[in-house]
């Protein structure tokens, strides 16, 4: 068996639980306080901000707080069409624990009389059983069978916390731009169930959940999260590689954080490199040559994410991530990466966030990953993107 002291202490790329979540314990509460309240929410925030991992967080502390809540968690964004969505909420409900039909050992046979349109089901490689629709269904009997999903988490919020998890929500406007809609009705005609909607695009969030005619507008709790700060940050990564048997000083934690941040998945990324790197200590050196090795993993990839942009659009880039002092709405700005207007500039930035290449941090546009921008930096200092 091997401990923490055999592996890397930090994670990235993939949601964290446990020990290693961190820095979002006021958003935690406030989440498992709304889930018990059954009050609805719409958790928005920048990818890889750890909203998902807050999501598990939150429903790992429900489940200590209250015996077997009911929670279906489904992330849109892994789905292909509404088929492909209703299948997975409808086996969701099927694993939700508490259950009639898994306390009374009842067969998938009598799962099933409880919707309208008929699911099929197999054996996945986990050996538990997984329920497909039919790929030619209608559209309406999707919003049949998601209807009666709610209907059975209505019957279990009688007795204890009820909750439909819907992760990367905007991607739900791929397949069915209706849902939104009909997720409002069964919201307002079942009122002990939260429904708590996560989504990492701002623009399309909005149009779903805050402007004025949004489908969701007035109907939830609104978090947005917000970089982890960094006195709580710093220490973190700090006790993290001690547990690793590794000294990270407090000014190379503190380098992490201005490189690779705000965004927590890009830290944890830039620690990981670091501790792989160093012997026994992780200094600045260490750092800066941590920041190299990930630039290099990904040149290729980011080489060809600069080749699918329009020439205007990889100017604008370039400017960004080469610091331009000009403001992105002057006349200097345009002139500098050779478009005509202001207009012509606003157009190639929506493009490029719609893109999610770049974002608004503190009133300024910037890169969205780190480690593009210093490939950027470096190919123009080099002269090349080899």
């Amino acid at each position: 068996m091997w401990g923490m002291a055999d592996r890397n202490p930090f994670h990235y790329g993939s949601p964290v639980t446990g020990d290693e979540f961190t820095g979002r314990e006021q958003e935690l509460q406030a989440i498992v306080g709304l889930m018990q309240s059954s009050i609805n929410v719409a958790l928005i925030s920048p990818r890889r901000y750890g909203k998902t991992s807050l999501l598990e967080e939150a429903v790992i502390a429900l489940e200590r707080a209250t015996p077997k809540p009911a929670v279906i968690a489904v992330n849109a964004l892994e789905c292909v069409d509404f088929v492909a969505f209703a299948s997975k909420v409808v086996t969701e409900a099927y694993h939700m624990p508490g259950m009639q039909w898994r306390r009374m050992r009842q067969s998938a046979e009598e799962f099933m009389k409880r919707f309208r349109v008929q699911p099929t089901f197999t054996v996945d490689h986990l050996n538990r059983l997984a329920f497909s629709l039919t790929p030619s269904l209608a559209a309406k009997d999707g919003v049949q069978v998601v209807e009666d999903v709610y209907q059975l988490l209505n019957e279990a919020a009688a007795t204890r916390p009820a909750v439909l998890i819907i992760d990367e929500f905007q991607d739900v406007l791929r397949f069915n731009d209706r849902l939104p809609y009909v997720l409002k009705a069964l919201s307002d005609q079942n009122p002990d169930v939260c429904l708590i909607v996560a989504g990492s695009q701002q623009h399309l969030m909005s149009r779903l959940v805050i402007s004025e005619h949004a489908p969701l507008y007035g109907m939830t709790e609104r978090i947005g999260l917000r970089p982890i700060p960094t006195d709580e940050m710093i220490p973190y990564l700090v006790e993290r590689a001690a547990t690793g048997k590794k000294r990270l000083t407090l000014e190379a934690a503190q380098l992490i954080v201005d490189i690779a941040g705000p965004v927590p998945n890009d830290i944890q990324r830039m620690a990981y490199q670091a501790f792989e790197l160093a012997d026994r200590t992780i200094d600045g050196g260490t750092v800066d040559s941590a920041r190299q090795v990930i630039v290099d993993h990904e040149s290729h990839l980011f080489e060809e994410r600069l080749q699918r942009l329009t020439a205007s659009q990889e100017r604008v880039l370039r400017a960004l991530a080469g610091g331009s002092h000009a403001s992105v709405g002057s006349a200097r700005f345009a002139r500098e990466v050779g478009l005509a207007t202001a207009t012509s500039v606003h157009r190639t930035l929506e493009a490029l966030e719609k893109a999610e290449l770049i974002t608004r941090r503190d009133r300024r546009w910037g890169l969205v990953d780190p480690f593009f921008a210093k490939w950027l930096e470096r190919i123009r200092r080099d002269g090349s993107s080899d």
